[in-house]
């Protein structure tokens, strides 16, 4: 049986010898995880493609060109994680995930090197590791200037940010409860995965570079049970359950009382008053809004 190495090798081969009959694709590069040395590819992984073309929406737009490339099983589009463009993913025989995120090549004619509005978002995604398959002009040889740098800068918060964003996923937690008090199960839960999450993991991001500077915690999540304290790691997972009224109301209460730990942690380190009101009125608004609580004080 092949291997995921080759079998993906074997796609970029494809997609080197495609890419050399157009006129409108100038430069290909591989980023992601195979093209890095931290955390690189294994079995599960994907093979994420840059493609600089003239008319992006030509390749977006349409998905016959996939099949120069090998046996497609299926093709979608959707927007690109950094950058606001836009991806065509596609799953080649056997079940290859390629994502093809196509740019305008008027993208080449920009120094990596010097901060801007596309290159700052670039920068910490290639800085990761890429590699070049084609790059008919030699306009992509700005990247291999820049310096390697995997870890992605955390600043911290000042304390209108800080208070602003403990206020923000304390006000959710009343307005989830509000929801699923009303019947909205769907809408609850997506509350809570969602915004309020989005919130816990920011801070939990915060901590764990107060405790370390250095330490590389990805983006979105991305391995954090690798970089994230066990206990905490444990205890966030725990937050994931059942959708039903009464699965969501004890992930929201595992949910706040980790939040609660981690922020007030984050303010002790960072010498920052936290907003206690807006938590401790919040706490004692979900417990008499719901009736099974309520009837136990």
């Amino acid at each position: 049986m092949i291997g995921h190495a080759d079998a993906y090798t074997s796609i970029e081969h494809s997609v080197t010898a495609w890419v050399q009959s157009r006129l409108d694709v100038h430069a290909v590069m591989v980023v992601g995880s195979r093209a890095r040395t931290d955390r690189p590819a294994d079995e599960f992984s994907d093979l994420d493609l840059v493609l600089f073309a003239d008319e992006p929406n030509r390749l977006i737009d349409s998905d016959d060109w996939l099949a120069e490339l090998g046996a497609v099983v299926m093709s979608f589009v959707e927007e690109t994680a950094v950058g606001g463009w836009r991806e065509r993913r596609a799953v080649f025989e056997p079940m290859l995930d390629v994502d093809f995120a196509v740019v305008p090549a008027s993208l080449l004619n920009l120094d990596f090197s010097a901060p801007g509005p596309v290159t700052d978002v670039v920068r910490p995604v290639v800085n990761r590791g890429f590699r070049i398959l084609y790059d008919d002009t030699e306009r992509l040889a700005t990247f291999r200037s820049l310096p390697v740098s995997p870890t992605i800068a955390w600043a911290m918060p000042d304390q209108p940010a800080f208070s602003n964003m403990v206020v923000d996923f304390w006000y959710h937690a009343m307005w989830t409860t509000k929801k699923l008090l009303r019947g909205e199960i769907v809408v609850a839960r997506k509350s809570l995965d969602g915004n309020m999450k989005e919130k816990l993991l920011l801070v939990i991001n915060w901590l764990a570079h107060l405790g370390k500077p250095d330490i590389d915690t990805w983006h979105g999540g991305r391995f954090f049970e690798a970089w994230s304290d066990q206990e905490i790691v444990k205890m966030f997972h725990a937050t994931y359950g059942r959708a039903t009224e009464a699965g969501i109301l004890d992930d929201l209460s595992r949910a706040m009382d980790l939040f609660s730990m981690v922020a007030h942690d984050a303010a002790r380190r960072l010498e920052y008053n936290y907003p206690k009101q807006a938590e401790a009125r919040v706490r004692e608004w979900v417990r008499h809004a719901n009736p099974e609580t309520a009837a136990q004080t």
